[in-house]
């Protein structure tokens, strides 16, 4: 389960963000990678796609991009004071399934979807204020406001879809699976240089 959390103030407040479903599928499958691998029994499949997963998720995080299609909730301890959005920090957005949030009786209410605009070409996606429309008032509580909201690329033939990503997550899969002893060193934990290289020109500068 991948978890992003800002303990430090996000719109002035605390904000976490749990991927709720992960995709059905990956973005390479056991069959491409193993003729990358050149491995040609079945004895390593459930290792080889357990490593496919890992360097995905990996690539993932440290870029904030997701691959294919995920639904995120995103968790807010109040909703923001001293702006008119709200930054979500995964992309690229796909939809927003809905705001819910604990008014200040404490009963939890869905936000109508008139009173926000949801900008999913920006990187990192946003989530404005409409003309006229406020931030409602929330209950002291933690996890006062939940944003639920899918990500991800349909399929990696999708407009758009990063495939460099995909070379990293090889490069990534190639090196842990090479160094798979028991005993593992430092530079066992470290991502091939390659793949860092790809990586930091995917990372999206977020919250």
């Amino acid at each position: 389960m991948k978890i992003y959390d800002a303990p430090l103030t996000f719109s002035n407040t605390h904000w976490n963000n749990v991927i709720d479903t992960e995709p059905t599928s990956e973005p390479i499958a056991n069959s491409v990678m193993k003729n990358f691998l050149k491995v040609d029994t079945s004895a390593d499949d459930d290792l080889i796609a357990s490593m496919i997963t890992t360097a995905r998720q990996l690539v993932e995080l440290r870029t904030r991009t997701q691959l294919l299609t995920a639904t995120y909730k995103m968790n807010l301890d109040r909703f923001p004071i001293q702006t008119n959005w709200i930054t979500l920090p995964i992309s690229p957005l796909a939809s927003v399934t809905h705001i819910k949030y604990y008014d200040s009786d404490n009963t939890l209410q869905t936000w109508d979807a008139s009173n926000y605009i949801v900008d999913s070409q920006s990187k990192p996606p946003r989530i404005r204020l409409s003309q006229s429309s406020t931030f409602p008032s929330t209950y002291t509580r933690p996890n006062a406001v939940e944003i639920k909201y899918v990500a991800g690329y349909t399929s990696t033939s999708a407009v758009g879809y990063p495939t460099a990503l995909n070379a990293a997550i090889y490069l990534i899969v190639g090196h842990l699976y090479e160094n798979r002893q028991e005993v593992v060193s430092k530079i066992q934990y470290e991502l091939p240089q390659g793949a860092q290289t790809i990586i930091d020109n995917f990372k999206i500068l977020t919250v």
